[in-house]
Order: structure tokens, then C-alpha cells, then sequence
């Protein structure tokens, strides 16, 4: 009976024109993600470069490098809060949040097609040594540039549905 609901599903669901937007593998083979070129502006930190740095990879990653006609220009911006406090008043949890700003610009006319801002967060341990939380922060700033980035390509996925490329 459960294989017989599943095959009906996935039939009824393929005769429908269904999409999976979420895929694990390369996006790059989708007609609208091969125009993209993902640009970073310039962090001014080093906690801006490295999550900048982890951010364009995973986009890398997950759309290829490409010299399409559309740039996307990304700026993250990363901040930290700490909470938790022990009893000496030192944080044993950080939040790390990434905000970032993008622009999906058309190269040959410098014409803005769609723009927006993305945030991420994740929390990580403060470990009381201090190469335990260096690594802890490091972790952190490459979990929430995943998640920046996947939030990304869902608003990419979503403006090429709506403005499908020629």
C-alpha cells in the first residue's frame, strides 16, 4: 500500500510541472544560475572578510564560477553577542549573525534587476581555552555563510521564476 501511495505521488507530482527548489547538487546546470557572476565588495574587518570569504565559496559551490551577463554583488556584515553568563560574568554562548546585502545587477547596462538583504544566525561555545573558541567562532562563521548563502539562492530562485531570463 505505501508503495503504491509513493509511486502515485511522485507520478501525480511530476504530470504537475513540480520543481524541487532545494537540490544538493550544483546549481550551475539551471539556465538562470549560469548568468550569474558572484562579486564581494570589500569587507573592512576581518570578521567581514572571513564571512565574505566562506559566503562567496559556498555560492561558488553551489552555482560555479561563472562571467554570465548578471553580477551579484554581495556585503556581508557579521556581528557577535555574547549571552549565557557564568557566575564570573563571562559568556559562555556567542550569537553570530550575518547580515548581508545584495544586488543582482545586469553587467551590460550596470541596471539593478533585484536586490535585497539576507540574515543569518548561529550560536556557538565559549570554551574557556582560547584555541577552542577561536576554532568555535571559525566554525560558526562558515555554518552561518552556508545559511546566508542557501537564503540567497532561494530569493535568486525566486526572482528568475518571476523574471524568467531569455
Amino acid at each position: 500500500m505505501k508503495k503504491t501511495l509513493i509511486i502515485g505521488t511522485s507520478l501525480l507530482l511530476a504530470s504537475c510541472g513540480f520543481k524541487p527548489m532545494h537540490t544538493s547538487a550544483k546549481l550551475a546546470d539551471a539556465p538562470a544560475f549560469r548568468s550569474i557572476k558572484v562579486e564581494l565588495v570589500d569587507p573592512d574587518r576581518v570578521a567581514q572578510k572571513e564571512a565574505g570569504y566562506h559566503l562567496q565559496q559556498h555560492l561558488f559551490n553551489r552555482l560555479g564560477q561563472n562571467s554570465g551577463p548578471h553580477i551579484l554583488r554581495i556585503d556581508p556584515t557579521v556581528g557577535r553577542r555574547p549571552y549565557g553568563l557564568t557566575s564570573n560574568d563571562v559568556a559562555s554562548r556567542y550569537d553570530m549573525s550575518l547580515r548581508v546585502k545584495y544586488e543582482l545587477i545586469n553587467s551590460a547596462d550596470g541596471k539593478t534587476l533585484d536586490k535585497g538583504e539576507i540574515r543569518a544566525i548561529t550560536t556557538f561555545g565559549a570554551s574557556r581555552d582560547v584555541y577552542g573558541r577561536i576554532a568555535a567562532q571559525q566554525n560558526a562563521s562558515e555554518q552561518v555563510a552556508r545559511d546566508a548563502a542557501d537564503r540567497i539562492l532561494v530569493r535568486l530562485a525566486s526572482y528568475y521564476n518571476t523574471n524568467p531570463t531569455p
